[in-house]
């Protein structure tokens, strides 16, 4: 490839593509919520089932931490795309027709808690240890066993990051909802 026909995507501009109209729909994002959730729901389920069963815990411990780490993860990544559905519903520029803006949270646009604080303003102290939990799952814990830093491993550790409760279960579901509401409809105006 020569220099004259290479052109980096930033210089492109281009009528409103299929990249700009899914991007700018905030239903797609929703949408893209729903299917992580739904997924997060049968390893959520598959697990209650594992912690019934009366096989030594010996025997279920890999498949039951792989269904917890993939519920909390996909739950995690359920809640990001819902919050980003509601921020592009706000605001449809964050979308360009050649990329997406970079999200102003920390954790490279992972962070679930500044997020959610942005959207819905006041989170209950059991809602935002929930949501840093998820967090972690997104970010590294339900993807590789550590962290980039063992000062994050130790900051999860110390924070009982590694944690789903019973009760953590009505709070996503309570949560979820009340943020679904908020998404809205993408109108194209040309």
């Amino acid at each position: 490839m020569n220099d004259e026909t290479y052109r980096p995507y930033e210089e492109v501009e281009l009528p409103l593509e299929p990249f700009a109209l899914r991007g700018k729909d905030p239903q797609a994002w929703l949408e893209q919520a729903t299917g992580h959730r739904i997924i997060a729901e049968m390893a959520r389920k598959r697990l209650w089932e594992l912690s019934m069963s009366k096989e030594p815990p010996h025997l279920r411990r890999v498949e039951t931490l792989a269904c917890m780490r993939a519920y909390m993860m996909l739950m995690g990544f359920a809640f990001e795309n819902v919050a980003k559905a509601i921020l592009i519903t706000r605001d449809h520029s964050i979308v360009s027709n050649v990329k997406l803006k970079k999200w102003r949270t920390n954790r490279n646009g992972h962070g679930l808690v500044v997020l959610i604080k942005a959207i819905l303003l006041e989170v209950s102290p059991e809602k935002e240890y929930l949501l840093l939990r998820l967090e972690e799952y997104v970010v590294w814990a339900g993807r590789y066993p550590i962290p980039l830093t063992s000062k994050g491993y130790k900051a999860a550790e110390e924070g009982k990051r590694f944690t789903l409760g019973t009760p953590d279960i009505k709070r996503v579901e309570d949560m979820f909802s009340r943020l679904e509401s908020l998404v809205g409809r993408y109108e194209l105006r040309r």
